[in-house]
């Protein structure tokens, strides 16, 4: 891939270009940013790679801009909201439109709003661990399309019981997100939809989303609550990599290598597409992007429970180790007591004491 080419975020979809408002914040450190760059975004915290602008981002595909919309400060990348980064995840949370497909009685006829994302020549994919495709409605044929996959579900009201919290065909149906993602557009079969049940059903949705931000509701079929819900927006994860480089290559040249702290490791992608994201070494956490921005975790203090139980913590360097308080010693990794060695009984003692006393009077007396 060429350098310098501008890696933005596409969606589409009734989505409008919004220029710019700059409204940045300034602080620091916490979001582990580049030493005069703002750390957040509104209450988005902003860390590097990522930055406010072209000087703050590590290249193009990372840049923001911090944008007031309707009185609030987002962030956007391209014309797409960015609600969360996660640089030990190596995953970003954006806003994408849903699809829907509405009966409008006024024209007698359906009304069809197809979603898409489209992440070509950007360091992002769509993550299938944490996104399914969702269909919702009472007689809704929906699916997404793909570079190499046409994947999709039936959901039905007939003859089905819908249950809060269950989507598997009754009002709402659910499939898996393939690997390696980068491209979807969403579509209806148009055989399938709310003419007929449009007074107590009037559409349909279908929506790639992040599985932890959807729980069905019955209600979802009935109105148009599931899209007013999310305000017609619904939360996507996506992985992000640095450049469509494995660490071999990465490392070659050092000067656009990316793993700049002290304690980081590159760690290769595991899709079938080429890149690389970098993560603190073993016992280090933070920023791995930014000088010194690996620090050691104090194992001692992070939790709550004494990792050497009711023993002595002591922190080392990406690490601790554990010793025990006088009078206990170290047994597969417990200390417990010391046991003391066993004493001779007093009496028997006492009595040869006794027995000598006895047999030296009675020598006496017979001197």
């Amino acid at each position: 891939m060429k350098q310098g080419r501008s890696w933005l975020l596409l969606c589409g979809h009734v989505f409008l270009c919004l220029s710019a408002i700059s409204a940045l914040a300034t602080p620091d450190v916490p979001a582990g940013q580049r030493p005069g760059c703002p750390a957040n975004c509104g209450d988005v915290d902003i860390p590097f790679p990522f930055g406010i602008g072209e000087r703050c981002a590590l290249h193009s595909g990372f840049k923001l801009n911090c944008t007031i919309i309707n009185g609030t400060t987002k962030a956007l990348n391209g014309n797409i909201e960015v609600t969360k980064i996660s640089v030990p995840k190596s995953k970003i949370w954006i806003k994408t439109t849903m699809s829907r497909q509405c009966y409008f009685p006024a024209t007698r006829s359906m009304n069809y709003s197809d979603a898409w994302v489209n992440f070509t020549n950007t360091p992002f994919s769509i993550s299938e661990v944490d996104n399914k495709i969702v269909v919702i409605g009472c007689n809704a044929l929906a699916y997404m399309t793909s570079a190499s996959y046409v994947i999709g579900c039936y959901s039905t009201c007939k003859d089905a019981t819908l249950e809060n919290g269950k989507c598997s065909g009754a009002g709402c149906c659910q499939a898996d997100v393939p690997k390696d993602i980068q491209y979807y557009k969403a579509y209806f079969d148009e055989n399938y939809n709310t003419t007929k049940i449009w007074k107590n059903n009037p559409c349909n949705y279908m929506a790639l989303m992040e599985k932890a931000a959807f729980s069905f509701n019955t209600s979802y079929v009935e109105s148009k609550v599931f899209g007013e819900t999310y305000k017609w927006l619904v939360p996507l994860v996506a992985n992000w990599k640095i450049r469509p480089w494995s660490c071999e290559v990465a490392r070659k040249n050092m000067t656009s290598y990316a793993c700049v702290s002290s304690h980081s490791e590159c760690v290769d992608s595991t899709t079938n597409m080429p890149g690389y994201h970098c993560k603190c070494s073993k016992g280090y956490k933070g920023n791995p992007y930014i000088t010194a921005g690996c620090q050691d975790v104090d194992e001692c203090l992070e939790n709550a429970a004494n990792p050497c139980g009711h023993g002595i913590c002591e922190n080392t360097p990406g690490n601790y180790s554990c010793s025990c308080h006088l009078g206990n010693h170290m047994t597969d990794g417990f200390c417990v007591p010391i046991r003391k060695s066993p004493h001779f009984p007093a009496a028997p003692v006492v009595g040869v004491f006794f027995s000598l006393m006895k047999m030296n009077i009675d020598g006496r007396k017979k001197g």
